[in-house]
């Protein structure tokens, strides 16, 4: 039988134990705790960058189209307010949002006035206590004295003019169109014809250099070269040369192409007759399809100049155009 004193030191130990056990259920559950909130946090934060993103891009691309049909650019910017509002919104309608519009150097965001024509967009996308959410409420955190936290992020993205590219797009057709007569954007121009270029040539280019028949032309026209044909930066131009395929069997690939945006190559020089003619293309021109004839003299391809600023898998360099651009995402 234990003594009295053994007895005591029983219940001591005992309650020893019993101490470090709650102890360390409370480490435990503060542990729990923490690894829910943080996993709330880091997913929060996920999602608010998707916001920032999204926002950065649609209000970037909104100031452009807004810009190019001649508005101010303060009046440009103004237009991005309800489309940054409505993008936020879809993405998280909890949380806040601030664009600002400049440009980059050296690799940083530097927001500029009204002044000067932006040429990048930045997004912050919040969840504080201006939000309409407000601060981001932690689970468990208040269990600790932590109600919620504030947590933000930044997307940012840039126009980068000058497409010097185009990789498998499907809508890069056959075409040299002559530099000099290219018509301002949103004026008619033709595109194709019998009465340009060399002897025996009308302005069909043969991308991939073999013998073209009028069936590839066709098919480049109605579902775009699937090819790669890019603008070597070292010299401003890729030679080209041409191909005999014009007959009235690509009429019905052009008419398919009717209403649509492709992109078609602008030569500034070009050489020799026939299928021997080869053309120095200096850039790459969006336009819309309007209207085509085959048949009787002349025969022409009639298209509409566009400011495109979604060119699809297209690369950039400089220097800018005010015809084709991209906006990406900056890194």
């Amino acid at each position: 039988m234990a003594s009295p004193a053994q007895l005591t030191r029983n219940r001591r130990t005992g309650a020893k134990a019993f101490v470090l056990f709650v102890a360390r259920m409370v480490v435990v559950a503060a542990a729990c705790v923490f690894a829910i909130d943080v996993g709330l946090i880091s997913a929060s934060r996920a999602r608010l960058q998707n916001a920032a993103d999204a926002d950065a891009l649609a209000a970037t691309q909104k100031l452009i189209e807004v810009r190019n049909t001649g508005a101010e650019e303060e009046a440009a910017r103004y237009a991005t307010s309800q489309e940054a509002q409505d993008m936020v919104a879809a993405n998280w309608d909890e949380a806040g949002w601030q664009v600002a519009f400049g440009g980059y150097s050296g690799g940083q965001f530097i927001e500029h006035g009204d002044a000067t024509p932006a040429t990048a967009g930045q997004a912050i996308t919040t969840r504080d206590e201006g939000a309409p959410g407000g601060a981001l409420g932690l689970f468990l955190g208040p269990v600790l004295g932590f109600e919620a936290v504030d947590i933000s992020t930044t997307g940012g993205c840039k126009v980068s003019a000058g497409i010097r590219l185009m990789r498998g797009t499907g809508n890069l057709l056959p075409f040299g169109v002559d530099e000099a007569v290219v018509a301002p954007p949103g004026e008619t121009m033709i595109i194709c014809d019998t009465c340009k270029n060399t002897p025996g040539n009308f302005g069909l280019l043969d991308f991939d250099g073999g013998s073209n028949g009028a069936n590839d032309i066709s098919d480049w026209i109605e579902y775009g070269y699937p090819g790669e044909e890019s603008i070597d930066p070292e010299v401003g131009y890729v030679m080209i040369e041409g191909t005999q395929g014009w007959n009235a069997s690509i009429e019905d690939a052009v008419v398919s192409r009717i209403g649509e945006v492709v992109f078609v190559c602008v030569y500034d020089d070009v050489s020799g007759n026939g299928a021997s003619t080869e053309y120095r293309i200096v850039r790459f021109l969006a336009v819309t399809m309007t209207e085509v004839s085959t048949s009787g003299k002349p025969k022409f391809i009639r298209a509409r100049v566009e400011r495109e600023v979604a060119v699809p898998n297209g690369e950039t360099d400089d220097p800018f155009n005010d015809n084709l651009a991209k906006i990406l995402l900056s890194s």
